[in-house]
């Protein structure tokens, strides 16, 4: 529609807006053969690397023999005479690679399960009330789950989220804000990492690696962030917030803590 302006009175036509289009992303390098065998060959470097760092500690033995032969001679005559020295630095040879290049070993010392309060429970029978409050769903769909919930195992002291749980009071449709899912994320988790505390004697600031795998929620600030500031955990820890990976984050956790 025309418009008037209050200064010079001139009906003036708005301009359409016109969107950008949209422009594929380019590389900065582009991808040629070269950038492609320097990658290959960084990762050959990388691979021999991990795999053949016992030979650092043979090269080791090799230059404190060449340093014996040097300044003596006799490389197996100087070991013959200072054996106890010799073996000292294989011993320490040892010690600093096994040090530096051994494994982590990683063990559950103790663990604990987050119990949700009874306010959180529920039947069968109010999983399906619960349902029957969404409006999209039709009545054979409720029926369905309702089957499905006869022959899944769920006993009529299922915890259900709080917000869920909520709508048996209220009647209408549940609540699924960011709000509602930590709250839940937080009385689960610091539930579970207070009993943890309470049962080995460790306080927040014994905690030197926090990590938490939560598969669809991940807010901002992290879940890690949330844990950290609520307890008081110290300032130098390191916090890993793992989500979106299902159960094969479990591996991934306990392959952070070992490196």
């Amino acid at each position: 529609m025309p418009s008037v302006t209050p200064d010079s009175g001139v009906v003036c036509e708005p301009k359409p807006f016109v969107f950008p289009e949209a422009v594929e992303p380019t590389a900065s390098v582009p991808f040629t053969d070269e950038v492609y065998w320097t990658i290959r060959i960084k990762d050959y470097i990388t691979v021999a690397c991990h795999r053949y760092r016992f030979i650092s500690v043979i090269m080791m033995a090799f230059v404190a023999v060449l340093v014996a032969y040097i300044t003596h001679g006799d490389a197996l005559g100087w070991m013959q005479q200072n054996s106890a020295l010799a073996a000292t630095i294989a011993i320490i040879g040892l010690a600093t690679y096994h040090y530096f290049f051994s494994e982590r070993s990683v063990y559950c010392i103790d663990h604990h399960e987050f119990t949700p309060p009874d306010e959180w429970r529920v039947s069968r029978a109010d999983i399906v009330k619960i349902l029957s409050t969404d409006k999209h769903l039709t009545p054979e769909s409720v029926a369905f789950m309702e089957r499905l919930l006869s022959k899944s195992g769920t006993s009529d002291r299922t915890a259900f989220p709080p917000n869920l749980v909520r709508s048996l009071k209220t009647g209408e449709r549940w609540t699924a804000t960011l709000e509602d899912s930590r709250y839940e994320a937080e009385q689960a988790m610091g539930g579970a990492l207070q009993g943890l505390m309470d049962k080995t004697g460790l306080s927040p600031k014994d905690i030197d690696v926090l990590i938490v795998n939560c598969s669809l929620l991940s807010p901002t600030p992290s879940l890690c962030a949330l844990l950290v500031h609520k307890f008081g955990m110290r300032s130098d820890i390191l916090t890993y917030n793992l989500s979106g990976m299902g159960c094969s984050a479990n591996g991934v956790s306990i392959d952070l803590a070992q490196r």
